[in-house]
């Protein structure tokens, strides 16, 4: 008989009956161990009750808990950017208006939605002509700081200034004294300036929650159940009906817990100091949350928010933060170096540690990782006081050294299990 579990502040792990493999996806700890488990519910509490495919009760803290399921790679499709982090999957037609205050449409998963403008940093109404020019508009939205709005017309043309309202399909746009209305279906994307979002600081953040349709929500509440869908995003509340259907249909594929405490991924942290030595060719930059061409990280098909993108040979040095026990990541090629079918690239993924007398020593060397090979680093990195990550090219030359470490993250000694 299956059993359900409740993870609230403790997580218990309960006994099992078989059940259908295909139901069951993969549950990440922070401290790098895993389980196989199936999503049941979660509650306003912030409880998640799962299915176990073992069979040995256990007992965790909810402090340990990183992720459940696959995310999947951003669409290419019509979406919705929010600040810092997170995306709204829709259809152009389900766009209806948008004035200063929110943004309305009526969409496929939620209904109607009206999302706070000020909380949305830019919208892509047309998909981009591939998905390298996808990546490359996300990073320039990411990176954009000035105070104007920006408007891509479909025939590549681009405006800027202040856009003032929204209405019959027109969007008017204030640019240099002059106001020019445009027709909505000409317009591909639109970035909001500084001037439009304000400064008011953003709802927190507690869970990423990853949808069938790709959309990614920053939630700071999610409650799910065999009757609906119920996330808190950005201070709305938005419910989709009828969560319980077949697997490909199933509304989450993705949950992420923000454990923000102690919890620090590596991307995020500033970098001290970065090199790549080319065996031939340009040298290459950091990859931050992206593999080293600046495309989103993607190793077998999954996608993945978290981590950095090195060619060899290459170094990159961080400060190890204060309170640090644990250094853990997952190494492997990312999927674009598949040519043909074969995915190609063999690298060897080492570690450095830098003591409190500024002694270096290697703390960690990989085995050969090739093809789908993923491999699994966990050290303990206390005390110290920089740490760098190296990757070299091993037996293949440089061909298709696409090498990155997944969700790299340094871990303070609550969420490190005894």
């Amino acid at each position: 008989m299956r059993r359900l579990i409740a993870i609230s502040f403790l997580l218990w792990h309960c006994v099992t009956a078989q059940a259908n493999d295909s139901e069951f996806a993969r549950l990440q700890y922070a401290d790098g161990t895993t389980q196989t488990a199936r999503l049941l519910e979660t509650d306003s509490d912030g409880q998640l009750q799962f299915e176990f495919a073992v069979d040995t009760p256990q007992t965790s803290s909810r402090d340990r808990v990183f992720q459940w399921g696959q995310l999947t790679k951003q669409p290419n499709r019509p979406q919705i950017v929010f600040q810092r982090g997170g995306y709204l999957v829709f259809d152009a037609s389900e766009f209806e208006r948008m004035d200063k205050n929110a943004i309305s449409l009526r969409h496929s998963i939620f209904g109607s939605l009206a999302i706070p403008t000020r909380y949305v940093q830019a919208i892509r109404f047309q998909p981009a002509a591939t998905d390298r020019k996808l990546a490359s508009w996300l990073q320039q939205v990411a990176d954009r700081t000035e105070l104007s709005d920006e408007i891509r017309l479909t025939n590549g043309d681009k405006l800027d200034g202040t856009w003032t309202q929204w209405q019959d399909d027109m969007l008017t746009i204030e640019v240099a004294g002059q106001s020019i209305s445009i027709s909505a279906d000409r317009i591909a994307q639109l970035q909001l300036g500084q001037r439009s979002i304000g400064d008011k600081p953003l709802p927190e953040t507690k869970f990423w929650i990853g949808l069938n349709d790709g959309s990614l929500l920053p939630a700071d509440s999610v409650e799910l159940n065999a009757r609906s869908l119920e996330v808190s995003v950005l201070g709305s509340q938005w419910k989709a009906d009828s969560f319980f259907r077949p697997l490909d249909m199933r509304l989450v594929r993705f949950i992420e817990l923000a454990n923000t405490q102690h919890l620090v991924h590596v991307a995020d942290l500033p970098i001290v100091d970065f090199r790549h030595t080319p065996f031939l060719g340009q040298t290459m930059p950091l990859g931050r949350n992206r593999n080293s061409q600046q495309l989103g990280i993607q190793v077998n098909g999954i996608a993945f928010r978290h981590g950095l993108g090195m060619r060899p040979t290459s170094r990159c040095v961080v400060d190890v933060p204060e309170g640090t026990a644990w250094f853990v990541s997952e190494m492997a090629i990312d999927d674009v170096a598949t040519q043909n079918g074969m995915k190609h690239g063999s690298v060897r993924f080492r570690v450095f540690v830098e003591d409190r007398d500024k002694r270096w020593s290697e703390a960690f060397r990989s085995e050969v990782v090739r093809g789908d090979t993923i491999s699994t680093c966990r050290i303990k990195v206390a005390p110290a006081n920089r740490l760098a990550l190296v990757v070299d090219w091993a037996d293949r030359a440089i061909e298709g050294d696409e090498a990155v470490w997944l969700n790299p993250r340094f871990l303070q000694t609550p969420a490190v299990s005894p």
